[in-house]
């Protein structure tokens, strides 16, 4: 029985020489093929575990941004209630609601800062 020889062929035509051949296991084939499809798809989840946490993300900012203009206007609302209730005609009124009366004048102390009584 005669051995066959692997032959070559470029552009048609048969190589001269001999040619090498390298045999690879199958199973390390299988092995390494395996392995480049786990990195894939984990790198392929990655990316899409990436872009969904983006988009989360981005829908939160949006909630927060919405909800810190309506605090903002709320705060800005209740500054203008404070400064209308704390004028001095709003506070006469108040205190007339509540039963307040101005001093007789008899019953007035006034206290000086330095006078103190031994």
């Amino acid at each position: 029985m005669q051995a066959i020889t692997p032959q070559r062929v470029i552009r048609g035509r048969q190589a001269v020489g001999p040619t090498l051949l390298v045999k690879v296991p199958t199973a390390r084939l299988v092995a390494i093929g395996s392995i480049a499809v786990v990195i894939l798809v984990t790198v392929a989840l990655l990316m899409v575990w990436i872009r969904s946490s983006s988009t989360k993300l981005g829908y939160e900012i949006s909630r927060l941004s919405v909800d810190y203009s309506e605090r903002t206007d709320e705060n800005r609302a209740l500054h203008i209630e404070v400064q209308n209730l704390s004028a001095p005609p709003q506070l006469m009124k108040k205190a007339a609601q509540l039963g307040f009366e101005k001093p007789n004048p008899a019953k007035v102390i006034v206290v000086n800062e330095g006078s103190g009584r031994n």
